[in-house]
């Protein structure tokens, strides 16, 4: 089986994960925790511009995160609607 990352959250994505309601923290934490095993889902999109980010969606929301490959590590660094997420990057 494969070493599993470890998932982190930076300051701002914490506050924008406490900012969110309470039905789409569940959906977001439940596909942050399967990072863990698979940081690069089905799915998964490569933001252009950046060399280690990617996003995900979960409903309307986006998550961007950023991977370490070599200290097999996860962070995420920004959750908000999709409307609204990129204008922060």
């Amino acid at each position: 089986m494969a070493e599993r990352y470890s998932v982190q959250f930076t300051s701002s994505g914490a506050r924008d994960f406490r900012r969110l309601p309470l039905d789409v923290r569940r959906q977001i934490a439940s596909a942050v925790d399967n990072l863990s095993a698979n940081p690069r889902p089905s799915g998964v999109r490569k933001i252009q511009g950046y060399e280690r980010h990617y996003r995900i969606r979960v409903g309307r929301y986006r998550v961007i995160y950023e991977i370490d490959d070599v200290a097999r590590q996860v962070s995420v660094n920004h959750i908000d609607h999709r409307s609204a997420v990129y204008r922060s990057l």
